[in-house]
């Protein structure tokens, strides 16, 4: 299964020799002009074929979307998505007179293409055009399903503001780590996969993320009247760029902040090195005394939080499969049964909230079988969880399919259950939840 079926034999479709050819004869016959005169009947077999490898032509520009609705089904509708894709000014604040400004957290992300020069040796500047526009578009449709609004696009690279008035800055940061994590899935799997089978290099991206609390962010406006931009001033906007220049191919660098406002685990992070008289050390950002933690956000551990994410047979990469087995969880303000669905790592949920995990198959609650054992394990991890740890839930749920428990400790946590089977394979389920 891949995440956009569509960009693939879309992005196949560009890099074919007679790419050009196509185009322009498909062009031709689905002008405007055509459409208005002849009719929609006479131009169904031009719109099959565009549908058939995923491409909209608007004249010379060729667009590819992403499958909201397969997104959707994997990570959950996202509260903090825009209805509509722009750039320049952050929509939420958009109101903001050129004069005032507003101090509000903020959570920057900036994505490089890396490899995209190399293209210019071998295709035209078209076809060049094309792929990077295609993956531009990309990073722009995730982004904005993950609820960032893009601010700039500067060449070969995004600059993305993830930031909803009357969300909590903690889901702001997951949704950045949710899409740079689905991107750096797709370029390195799947577009790597294209590139290779048409004899090319495989373009690649860099992505570096860091967060400013409300305090660290100025939102105001540069410029004069009439050539003015609505941007933020941060020295945790400025470092978004910088961590992008200090990650690996296909790599994610997170500034310290976005570490420890969620109080992430350590199997997500790594240090970034730099290497001295032939030796690797460990690289702090240094600037005027000021020294600044940067991570490797390990982002393949990352995925594998979420069910439907597996190691490839080699071990190599990722690929992405649901399971007929899993758990589901929904949420309740406590005293209240009024319950709502909730989505793998899709935002940090409140301490009090009540948590229901269900075992489904098949997308149906699951009924034990007599000769089963089920048993129920929390997993919670941080700082506050080591200082406070409860008991665990384990002897109250064993063999019930479903599991109550409430968010307690800042951080991310799993519930897992063992399902054990004398005559077949045992199942083993797990959930993963961000509290705040």
């Amino acid at each position: 299964m891949k995440l956009f079926e569509n960009y693939v034999s879309g992005i196949e479709k560009i890099l074919d020799d007679n790419y050009g050819t196509t185009t322009q004869s498909l062009q031709k016959r689905t002008k405007p002009s055509d459409i208005l005169l002849k009719g929609m009947e006479n131009n169904i077999g031009v719109m099959n074929e565009l549908a058939e490898f995923g491409l909209q032509l608007q004249g010379d520009k060729a667009l590819l979307n992403i499958d909201r609705d397969g997104l959707k089904k994997l990570f959950g509708p996202n509260a903090c998505s825009f209805d509509d894709i722009t750039i320049g000014s952050h929509p939420d604040f958009v109101e903001l007179a050129y004069t005032d400004y507003l101090y509000h957290h903020c959570v920057s992300m900036f994505v490089d293409i890396k490899g995209s020069t190399r293209l210019a040796l071998k295709h035209d500047l078209k076809k060049v055009r094309l792929i990077k526009d295609s993956l531009l578009t990309l990073c722009i449709h995730v982004a904005n399903f993950f609820g960032g609004h893009i601010h700039r696009l500067q060449g070969d690279a995004v600059f993305v503001q993830f930031v909803r008035k009357g969300r909590h800055q903690n889901d702001a940061i997951i949704n950045s780590l949710n899409a740079a994590s689905v991107l750096c899935q797709f370029v390195e799997k799947d577009l790597k996969e294209i590139f290779l089978k048409k004899g090319l290099s495989p373009i690649k991206i860099r992505v570096g993320i860091d967060y400013g609390n409300d305090s660290e962010v100025l939102w105001s406006h540069y410029g004069v009247p009439g050539c003015t931009e609505l941007t933020t001033t941060s020295l945790h906007t400025d470092l978004a760029a910088k961590l992008q220049s200090k990650a690996t191919s296909n790599g994610i660098v997170i500034g310290d902040h976005v570490v420890r406002t969620l109080d992430l685990p350590e199997e997500y992070l790594d240090h970034v090195y730099k290497t001295v008289k032939g030796e690797q050390e460990i690289e702090t950002y240094v600037i005027n005394g000021f020294t600044y933690k940067q991570h490797d956000f390990q982002w393949k551990n990352y995925l594998l939080s979420f069910d439907f994410v597996h190691r490839s047979p080699n071990g190599s990469s990722l690929d992405i499969e649901e399971r007929g087995f899993r758990l589901s969880c929904s949420v309740a303000d406590e005293g209240q049964e009024n319950w709502n669905a909730y989505h793998q790592n899709s935002y940090a949920l409140p301490k009090g909230k009540r948590l229901l995990f269900k075992i489904v198959f098949n997308g149906k609650e699951y009924h034990r079988q007599t000769n089963e054992t089920i048993e129920w394990e929390v997993q919670n991890r941080g700082v506050e969880a080591k200082e406070n740890m409860r008991p665990n839930i384990g002897s109250v749920a064993k063999n019930q399919v479903s599991c109550e428990t409430s968010a307690a400790y800042l951080g991310h946590h799993y519930i897992s259950c063992k399902i054990s089977r004398p005559f077949a394979s045992n199942i083993k389920l797990s959930f993963p939840i961000y509290v705040l």
